[in-house]
């Protein structure tokens, strides 16, 4: 699978540097061509299945025998947060439609045994296949996961998008023959090649640093997109290379991220908070655009469209230690045999999920819920699976009362010095001049 760093739908409440990005390994290079909406989707290759019917083997898979069924293929991996997190939807969608012409796949790089331990906790109701040799990664363009490819009844690509944009009326939509529409590429717009063209909603998928609605995807010396999104809801990310797409992010959300600030280092109460609208951005350059201060015109770019400056002033704020209750903890044991390294948070009612969660990253995770930096003190080492139960909108006070009472853990409260980064409406006069 990609790069670990190159999953879509990153959890918000991961912190990470703007631009520091790894190169993926060369699944599918800028070079390789990536399967297309309306080509026939290339073959299914696979070396194992789980929760495959009676009859279905891996060797006899193929688009000849699902002749007649919507495939949605899903390209995910254990350690990938965002795909944990998708699991319980796609899993409500495989149910809605079992008794339906629809297949869903779940494809793999993973060895069976590695998925089989995974599945006892996070189990998954499609049909789940191994494609160890790694050729399917390649023959669809996987960049990154979750990478969601919908093929059609007559074996054509129908939509590449992602689980969150999979909903059961857009199925049903493929099952009646509708098709997403391609974007024309200028090649064949020379050619005298008809463009069409559709209103989109929202992104088909998320690229990184690729412009799902420009039609031109030449690759940039230096790019930068930042648009208001049409995008509702949760947002999502993805890195890879030189390249960084952001897609639906709040405000603070994305000042959070283009600062590199702490839980409780961003204060914008003098701008004002503003829930309601989301943010678009796309960057992509290559190594010798030579862009050395690109986090500063990303910053600058944001702040002018907002109408805001910053400054920094050393604060006490709230803050918070972890710390192991003297009765002992209650999270069970760590999972030794663990091949994943991901985190993946999710919330589900009045239920938070932590899957493969250090205690650091777990004191991490709390600080940013509630705005306050955390200090892990429990020398706790391992990866651990959390489920706790509490009432949204809970209080720093009720949060301390659930991890005493579920974990045998403390937060104490106390406080510290931090740098806080402080964003200000732009004077009017200063606007004007």
């Amino acid at each position: 699978m990609p790069s670990r760093l190159t999953c879509s739908l990153c959890a918000a409440i991961l912190a990470a540097t703007l631009l520091a990005f790894p190169a993926p390994p060369a699944l599918a290079s800028d070079d390789t061509p990536a399967a297309e909406v309306g080509r026939l989707a290339p073959e299914l290759r696979v070396q194992d299945l789980i929760n495959a019917p009676d009859g279905m083997t891996a060797e006899n898979l193929n688009w000849e025998s699902l002749r007649g069924k919507v495939v949605i293929l899903e390209f995910w991996a254990t350690w990938c947060g965002p795909c944990i997190a998708a699991i319980p939807h796609l899993n409500e969608l495989t149910e809605q439609f079992a008794d339906e012409d629809v297949v869903f796949l779940a494809v793999t790089d993973e060895r069976r045994d590695v998925v089989e331990r995974f599945l006892e906790r996070r189990p998954i109701h499609g049909i789940v296949a191994m494609n160890t040799e790694r050729n399917m990664l390649r023959d669809y363009g996987v960049r990154y996961i979750p990478y969601t490819v919908v093929v059609d009844r007559y074996g054509r690509i129908a939509d590449i998008t992602s689980p969150r944009l999979l909903t059961a009326e857009r199925i049903q939509r493929y099952m009646s023959g509708w098709r997403a529409t391609p974007i024309a590429t200028p090649a064949a717009v020379d050619a005298g090649a008809k463009a069409q063209t559709q209103e989109l909603e929202a992104p088909q998928s998320v690229s990184p640093g690729l412009d799902p609605y420009t039609p031109n995807q030449a690759r940039p010396v230096f790019q930068v997109i930042f648009r208001e999104s049409p995008t509702k809801g949760g947002g999502m990310s993805a890195s890879g290379g030189h390249d960084l797409a952001i897609i639906g992010a709040s405000r603070r959300a994305l000042l959070e991220r283009l600062f590199s600030t702490g839980p409780g280092q961003l204060d914008l109460s003098e701008l004002g908070e503003d829930d309601e609208k989301r943010y678009d951005l796309i960057v992509r350059h290559t190594p010798q655009s030579h862009q050395s201060n690109i986090s500063e015109i990303l910053q600058n770019i944001v702040l002018e469209h907002v109408g805001a400056e910053v400054t920094r002033e050393q604060r006490t704020i709230p803050a918070y230690t972890l710390t192991l209750d003297p009765a002992g903890h209650k999270l069970g044991e760590p999972d030794a045999e663990n091949d994943f390294a991901g985190t993946s948070y999710r919330h589900s009612g009045e239920n938070i999920t932590m899957t493969g969660v250090t205690m650091d990253a777990l004191a991490s995770a709390v600080g940013r819920w509630i705005d306050s930096p955390i200090e892990n003190n429990t020398d706790i080492v391992g990866r651990f699976e959390i489920s706790l139960d509490i009432e949204r909108g809970y209080s720093p006070e009720e949060l301390a009362k659930a991890f005493r009472e579920q974990f045998g853990l403390r937060l104490e409260a106390k406080t510290v010095r931090r740098e806080v980064l402080i964003v200000r409406p732009v004077p009017k006069h200063a606007a004007a001049d």
